[in-house]
């Protein structure tokens, strides 16, 4: 059976939900096809940022007041691997550096919205996108095809596999584990030599994870290191990969075929640093549909439009890769570095906003007053 659509989309995350929410409340004829059955969950730490906040409210009014959000005004670092292993240093800050949500219940009531504004919802596994002179059949495990004009693809890492193509995104590798909550309300990143662990405290719930720079950790490994970690019972662990920005291959994909547009973890737009996409998938679902309404008339005007409504994601996205490189390769020898104040103020500015430059970032946080305190163990 084929269905036919004016813009396809493929994935219902943050990013495929918000493209679906925008373009349907402009009364474009929207289908939204994911492989799985919502509500489900997804490896993620679940952090809400500012940025995502005021995507949320922006495009998803009223959302925001559904889900259970965990305010997080502390975050605790440390670096148990080296000699500093009983060390730590905590930022209190006087308003939330973020939320924590659950995967489940935001994705969820993301893609609803979208139904509510009149996207329309098949539960089918795209596994090849065929392209036309004007536009593109999308065939599904089902049987089932379905075609359009344009399609948006917010299908995760592997989403460009779905069009032959040569350019292919890096990725590391996440774990994370959820289980009932313990009396927890600091949130808690420690590095490692081999990556980053985290302890996010939600509403109910708190949820751990470990994950590399690269994708080397495997699951046998990572599964050790959280037993010998954490001294209390976590759930099983389950695996996913994590883009790595590189600007070159997010731009020549969205240049590769008129009409189709990569977002989200498709088009890698993940923090190389802090690993949060959340934001950037909404942004970038939502310049997507931006992109097709303003220059829907020309499949590849409206390339060259979403590629210029983004340019400053990327850009901030290059500025966290220099740092995480400059940071973490030197940590050890400066731990010391994150007992400043200033530092706990470059973590909130950089968390809450696009970077424009390193000079923007130290003149932003040199302003900032909303550090409560450090303290140091």
């Amino acid at each position: 059976m084929e269905k036919k659509a004016e813009v396809i989309i493929i994935g219902a995350g943050p990013a495929g939900s918000t493209a679906a929410t925008v373009l349907a409340r402009r009364n474009f004829d929207i289908l939204l096809i994911d492989k799985c059955q919502f509500p489900r969950d997804k490896v993620c730490g679940g952090v809400l940022t500012a940025k995502s906040m005021k995507l949320l409210e922006k495009i998803h009014p009223g959302v925001v007041f559904s889900l259970n959000l965990k305010p997080i005004t502390k975050v605790s670092f440390g670096y148990p691997g080296t000699e500093r292993k009983n060390e730590s240093i905590t930022y209190i800050y006087k308003k939330p550096l973020f939320y924590v949500a659950t995967r489940k219940e935001l994705d969820n009531a993301l893609m609803e919205n979208a139904l509510r504004n009149g996207a329309k919802y098949e539960n089918d596994a795209i596994i090849r996108i065929e392209r036309l002179d004007d536009g593109f059949i999308c065939h599904g495990r089902s049987g089932n095809t379905y075609s359009a004009p344009y399609v948006v693809i917010a299908a995760g890492v592997f989403g460009h596999n779905l069009l032959e193509n040569t350019s292919k995104i890096s990725y590391s590798i996440a774990y994370k584990a959820q289980t009932a909550s313990v009396p927890i309300t600091t949130a808690t990143i420690n590095f490692h030599d081999f990556g980053y662990t985290w302890i996010l405290p939600g509403k109910g719930f708190f949820n751990v994870g470990i994950g590399s720079y690269d994708n080397s950790l495997t699951y046998a490994d990572a599964e050790n290191i959280v037993k010998k970690l954490f001294n209390f019972p976590i759930g099983k662990l389950n695996a996913a990969p994590l883009p790595m920005f590189d600007k070159t291959i997010s731009v020549d994909l969205n240049n590769m075929v008129p009409g189709c547009l990569f977002v989200g973890d498709s088009g890698g737009f993940v923090d190389p640093w802090t690993g949060e996409g959340i934001s950037f998938a909404m942004e970038t679902g939502f310049c997507s549909a931006k992109a097709i309404i303003e220059k829907g008339g020309d499949r590849l005007k409206v390339n060259d439009d979403f590629l210029g409504r983004i340019r400053r994601i990327g850009i901030h996205l290059q500025i966290a890769g220099i740092l995480r490189e400059k940071l973490t390769t030197t940590l050890p020898e400066r731990f010391d570095l994150l007992s400043d104040i200033r530092m706990a103020k470059l973590l909130y500015v950089y968390l809450n906003g696009y970077l424009k430059g390193i000079d923007r970032l130290m003149i932003k946080g040199f302003f900032f007053q909303g550090v409560k305190g450090i303290e140091t163990r």
